[in-house]
């Protein structure tokens, strides 16, 4: 067994290969089969190729996508960048204060904003 972890893009990756080519083995079964045995296999094939992929999805949400480089503002800026200055951000605490203001204050909106 490998002591490596695989990285999760590249092991997505991997599997959606392996997954599209079962799924299309299969549909070719089941075009070209007169068997009924053989046909009710491929679909079997075809259901389980299924419960992989939302497993698969799954276990693809769980980690962690990569971070994005927080770009802060200089402390000062200089005076010729003032004119393509981006207003301000406004903190995740401002926003979700102004929101439970809000439904507090709901005035028989029962608190709906």
């Amino acid at each position: 067994m490998s002591t490596q972890t695989p990285d999760p893009r590249q092991w997505c990756d991997d599997l959606q290969t392996r997954l599209m080519a079962a799924m299309d083995a299969a549909w070719r079964v089941a075009d070209t089969s007169k068997d009924p045995a053989e046909v009710a296999k491929a679909l079997a094939k075809a259901k389980l190729c299924g419960q992989f992929a939302a497993a698969a999805r799954k276990i693809a949400a769980m980690t962690p996508a990569q971070a994005k480089p927080v770009v802060r503002a200089p402390a000062k800026a200089p005076p010729h960048a003032e004119d393509d200055a981006e207003p301000a951000a406004i903190p995740q605490t401002a926003i979700a204060r102004t929101a439970l203001q809000r439904l507090k204050a709901g005035g028989g909106r029962r608190g709906r904003l």
